[in-house]
């Protein structure tokens, strides 16, 4: 599967992250830390339904989890500062374009039973094609996510 896109997205996420420094969210606003953690806690995800498409299983997609404050917060938590941080989501990205890469056509358009949420809004429910998931990652997903980030950037007076 091609990931052209995809490595794009990422590392737009990746060059908006370091370039802080960032200003506090407001109420029921993540920080530029916390857009991180869920990134990662996502990607984790999507590495999972990933290899088990590719191991001939029939998995599915919900990424509630991914949402939830108390993983994305020990996410944040595990790692020294910021820069290991967006270095850590960009370790996950590599996991996630890796086994995209390896995935063929067939794979690819496998369906996959999908609960997918984004700011508390559905973005895709029911059996979808895994390709169709990924880009709607790579093209509304992580860029929503980039333009979050920027919003966030202190601006220089």
């Amino acid at each position: 599967m091609d990931t052209v896109h995809l490595r794009s997205a990422y590392q737009a996420v990746a060059a908006a992250a370091r370039n802080g420094p960032f200003r506090d969210p407001g109420t029921d606003e993540w920080n530029t830390a916390q857009i991180l953690g869920h990134l990662i806690a996502n990607d984790r995800l999507v590495c999972a339904v990933a290899a088990d498409l590719i191991d001939d299983g029939e998995p599915s997609f919900d990424n509630e989890s991914a949402h939830r404050m108390t993983l994305v917060d020990a996410i944040v938590a595990s790692v020294p500062d910021h820069e290991c941080l967006v270095q850590q989501m960009e370790r996950q990205a590599e996991e996630v374009c890796a086994l995209m890469e390896s995935m063929d056509d067939d794979i690819a358009q496998r369906r996959v039973t999908v609960s997918s949420f984004d700011d508390k809004e559905m973005r895709m429910e029911g059996p979808e094609p895994w390709c169709s998931l990924m880009n709607v990652h790579a093209l509304l997903h992580l860029p929503a996510h980039t333009s979050q980030i920027l919003a966030l950037r202190l601006q220089s007076a």
